[in-house]
């Protein structure tokens, strides 16, 4: 029987929170290599939502293991459907 995973995130996701004040970013720890979680702060306004967005762009992951990212293959079926929706009208 199938059970439910505790969250629909890939396991090298990071964490972004706030408290009202501070924008907050954990970059996950290795049990395998005894490395605990880091966890960052940015000032609560664009500049500081700019820095951690940043740092999760440049984030290697290297602490969490490979990138569980699917990025979908094209149908071909899925396009025919969508065309002849299109010329319909349906869409």
């Amino acid at each position: 029987m199938a059970t439910l995973a505790p969250s629909a995130a890939p396991i090298n996701a990071l964490r972004m929170w706030t408290d009202g004040r501070e924008i907050y970013v954990e970059i996950p720890g290795s049990a395998a290599i005894g490395t605990p979680p880091y966890i960052t702060s940015y000032p609560l306004h664009e500049g500081g939502l700019w820095r951690a967005l940043n740092m999760l762009r440049t984030q290697s992951y290297e602490y969490a293991g490979p990138s569980m990212m699917v990025v979908p293959k094209p149908d071909k079926a899925a396009d025919l459907v969508l065309a002849s929706l299109r010329k319909n009208g349906a869409l």
